[in-house]
């Protein structure tokens, strides 16, 4: 999944530094995200409330159980995967993907 990460100071979201390449950019500092999911045993706690009251939790009742950590260094066109993340890259460096470019 892609991440955002801002290069311009707006007053209120952290900033990184960014070399300027389109082809083979870095970023300064590393680049944390984090969100929470559910396990399994969430998924079948909200199975059964689902059974028992008629609906799904709403996300304020939902037990948010496994927190997700994607840490990253983006150098030179490749994204440096860190040893924190809770992914399949963890500990691997891959090619920066091409995307494309959505004007706003």
């Amino acid at each position: 999944m892609s991440h955002i990460v801002y290069v311009h100071a707006n007053g209120y979201r952290p900033t990184w530094t960014w070399n300027g390449s389109v082809d083979f950019p870095t970023f300064e500092p590393s680049i944390l995200v984090t969100w929470d999911s559910l396990s399994e045993a969430g998924r079948e706690k909200n199975d059964a409330f689902r059974r028992e009251h008629g609906r799904y939790m709403s996300p304020t009742e939902l037990p948010w159980d496994v927190r997700n950590i994607c840490h990253s260094f983006v150098r030179n066109g490749r994204i440096q995967f860190l040893g924190d993340c809770t992914h399949d890259l963890a500990g691997q460096t891959v090619e920066l993907p091409d995307m494309e470019i959505q004007h706003e």
